[in-house]
């Protein structure tokens, strides 16, 4: 069911990194943080694709939690926050998921109360092409009280209403990204999404999309030699 915006696409904020600077001011500008350390940027545009099966899911969840519950994530340190998951292809086996997640990382008492604080999950499909249901996504997570540091958009394809290999529609997309960041300033925006069928090519779709983010992760898996005898 398409979110309805509480007000006008129009009337959202425009960018605040987009203001006219001196030079004085670029220089006092703080220097990039990490939301997790050597990965992810803080307030960034964060991509993470792959092929089919690749487990993307798995590792943006395993992430997802790991910034919820303030825990280091495959030994890097995290900023603890709010964490909005838009599972955009469905709940289906994500409670299963998440259960095996907290039995896995042996959670305490306060990392548990931590996660169920700050982690949140959206479970229909969001059209980032479209500045009303994006308005309208942004509202809701307002209405929450919510001020996440984290972002996870699974998966561009759900949230996309379009021509994947068009410019001009990957730009509405990317718009929709940026009008998240804008209205929670310095939340990272983490999308999945396929990788496309020349593997050498990375990530699936117009080169807009490449050229708009800041961290691009590549999964892969290595098959195994087997051997009978």
């Amino acid at each position: 069911m398409p979110l309805k915006a509480k007000k006008p696409a129009e009337e959202l904020q425009p960018r605040e990194r987009g203001a006219l600077l001196t030079f004085q001011e670029l220089m006092e500008l703080p220097p990039l943080s990490f939301l997790v350390e050597e990965t992810l940027v803080q307030g960034s545009f964060a991509l993470m694709y792959g092929a089919p099966k690749a487990g993307k899911t798995f590792l943006a969840l395993d992430m997802a939690l790991s910034v919820a519950a303030g825990r280091t994530w495959q030994g890097r340190e995290t900023q603890r926050g709010h964490v909005l998951y838009v599972s955009a292809e469905g709940t289906g086996g994500l409670p299963q998921r998440v259960t095996a997640w907290i039995e896995s990382a042996r959670l305490d008492d306060l990392e548990r109360k931590r996660l169920t604080q700050n982690f949140r999950v959206w479970r229909n499909p969001v059209n980032l092409c479209s500045q009303d249901e994006t308005a309208g996504l942004i509202g809701a997570i307002r209405d929450e009280q919510l001020d996440p540091v984290l972002i996870v958009v699974d998966t561009l394809a759900r949230c996309f209403v379009g021509n994947e290999n068009s410019a001009e529609d990957m730009g509405k997309f990317i718009a929709g990204v940026d009008s998240l960041r804008d209205a929670f300033p310095g939340a990272t925006v983490l999308v999945i999404h396929h990788q496309g069928k020349d593997e050498e090519k990375g990530a699936r779709g117009s080169t807009a999309l490449r050229g708009a983010i800041d961290t691009g992760i590549r999964l892969h898996t290595h098959k195994r030699d087997s051997q009978i005898g």
